[in-house]
Order: C-alpha cells, then structure tokens, then sequence
C-alpha cells in the first residue's frame, strides 16, 4: 500500500461530508483515507480501525467510531460489508474517482474480498468491448470477480502467439479467421486490452449508481408526498417547532424539492415523517421570529423568511458557537500614546 493518498479539494464543496453531524464524524472519514488500499477498503471493526487511522487520539472510543460509522453510512460516503472470508470491510465507493495519479498495477492487492454486489457473475455471460464477442483471456466468462486482477492468467495476446494464413492459434486453441491476413491491424491498434491494464471500476464494478437499489434502506421521496396531519398538529403544539398550519404548508414545497434534488444513496429516509419534523424544528432554530402557532400571530406567506439549506444553518451554528472576542487591548493602548504625545506637541 502506498505511504499515502491524495485528499481531493472537492471535498470542501461535498455535500455529504457537510450533513455529517460533527466534525469528529468528518475528522474519522479523512483520517481512514491515508490508510485504504488500492481499492479503496480498509478493516471495518471498530477497534482495528481506532487502531489503525487515530491510535494518539484517547478521546475517540470503540463507541465513537461505531456511531461515525452509522453516520458515513446514512450519508453514503462509506459502505460496509463482510467478505467471502467473513472479515468487516470498510469502504469507500469514491476512493478510485478521488486517486487520479494512483498506480493500481504497482500496488499490493487488497487483503479484502469484493462486496457481494460484485462478486454476483453477470447474467448470460460478458462480452467483449462493442459486442465483440468473447476475449481469449476470458473464454466468454466475462471477468473473475473471486480472484485479485494480478492473479489471474489473462493468456497471450493474438501477436506475441503468431498467426497463419488459415487461422489463429492460441494454447493449442485454433480460431478460424475469414479475413485476409494482410489486412490485419498493426500490433499497436489491435492489442487486446488485458485485466491488469483495466480500471478498478471496471472489475470490481462497484459504482453506487450500479448497484441492486432493493439493499439500500429505507424509500424515496415523491412528488406528491405529504405530511400525516398528526404532524400538522405537532408543529402547531410543540414548543421546538410552534409553526402555524400555513407555515407548516409553506415548508412542504421546499422540503420535497430539496430531498427530489439530492443524488444518491443519502436520498434515502425510513421515515419521512420524522424527517419533515427535524425540518420544521431547523426552521424554527434559524428564524425565530416567524409567526408563532402559541401566539396566534396572522402569517403571510410570501413576507416569510425561506429555510437555510440543512447543512449550512448547522455549519452557521457551529461557526457562532467558535467565536471568540478579538483581543483589542494592544490596540487601545496605541491610540491612546498616540492622543497623548499629539496633546504634548500642542
């Protein structure tokens, strides 16, 4: 494994990151990076991974990391799963597309198996590329997913075993070619892409977008999604929200857009209900001067303050609660020699 990875800056503008709910959470995620192998997994035992990314840090418990696993995998930075040999694996679906410059044939393979999405054979057998039909280092098997690519035999190329004016022969194997043998293409143009030479994406396949949908938790929202009217209710009655039914109304709209627009696997909620309420009571958190339910106060939609995005409302809060009062006493102490040596001039 390398003696380290590349921290990509686009994770300052990384959504998910950003819902994490603190900065231990955060801290956890970038310090696992250093330590993932080639494809991207890590252990995923707790105690190990304490271990392992944070050994100096004595505040961070086996509890801690349990939690900021729960929280990574809500959001989806993080996957977990156990392997064909029954280790917990910790890994992270972006790692490959972060790790531009990485060497992946010049790394040691990873010491965890596939998650099982990828150790699944593809259904009626893989092609070549285009449709080619079956490659010689396959035999039309399509790739091995139960062995690491260094590992496998991908055989030789149709050049370095010859060919002849009837046909194609490798290991013994003779392939009949109808076409003329003196149009055949240079060495450079039809060498035969090999398992080594391949991305990691594409023998592992494990791209969130790629994945069986029917394993994540919990659904996604719809269009016409609403509320149950015990909520109206709660929002009405409850002090940490205290939100008129027209208020409660306004909020809808915008709660849907926001969770339609999210990407990914952190789209999900088992209980859209209990999310909508943990909204109403952000919303009552970042304007506490909106018309209050206890008050009966007259509300009119369009004079309504709009909701901060989740994430932001909870960065603001955070940085509020990190700021200090400037040290100003050097500074009155300048101008006040300065008063007095202008006063002495005169």
């Amino acid at each position: 494994m390398a003696r380290g990875r590349m921290l990509n800056r686009q994770l300052a503008q990384c959504v998910q990151l950003a819902m994490l709910k603190n900065d231990t959470h955060r801290l956890l995620f970038v310090m696992a990076i250093p330590h993932l192998d080639r494809d991207g997994r890590m252990t995923g035992n707790p105690r190990v991974f304490r271990a392992t990314a944070c050994p100096m840090l004595d505040h961070i418990d086996d509890a801690t990391v349990t939690a900021a696993f729960d929280d990574l995998k809500e959001q989806g930075l993080v996957e977990f799963y156990a392997d064909e040999r029954g280790q917990q694996v910790y890994s992270s679906p972006g790692f490959v597309r972060q790790q531009q410059g990485m060497r992946y044939d010049r790394e040691a393979a990873s010491r965890f198996g596939p998650p099982p999405w990828a150790r699944k054979p593809p259904k009626g057998g893989a092609k070549g590329p285009n449709n080619s039909g079956p490659t010689p280092e396959h035999g039309g098997l399509g790739p091995d997913f139960s062995n690491p690519p260094e590992s496998r035999n991908s055989g030789p190329t149709p050049e370095e075993s010859g060919h002849t004016p009837g046909g194609l022969r490798l290991k013994g194997m003779e392939i009949k070619v109808k076409s003329n043998p003196t149009e055949i293409p240079s060495r450079a143009s039809n060498r035969i892409p090999r398992a080594q030479d391949m991305p990691p994406n594409a023998i592992s396949g494990a791209r969130a977008s790629d994945r069986d949908q029917s394993n994540l938790e919990g659904t996604l929202i719809t269009r016409d999604w609403q509320p149950e009217p015990d909520v109206y209710r709660w929002a009405a009655e409850d002090r940490s929200a205290d939100l008129p039914p027209q208020v409660t109304e306004f909020l809808i709209g915008r709660f849907i857009d926001y969770w339609m627009a999210r990407p990914g696997p952190g789209a999900y909620r088992r209980d859209w209900n209990a999310q909508f309420r943990t909204y109403c009571r952000m919303y009552r958190d970042d304007h506490p001067s909106a018309p209050r339910a206890s008050k009966n106060d007259s509300v009119d939609t369009e004079k309504l303050p709009p909701p901060k995005h989740p994430s932001l409302a909870r960065i603001e809060a955070e940085l509020q609660t990190k700021q200090e009062a400037p040290d100003n006493s050097e500074l009155m102490a300048t101008i006040s020699r300065v008063g007095v040596a202008e006063s002495e001039g005169r």
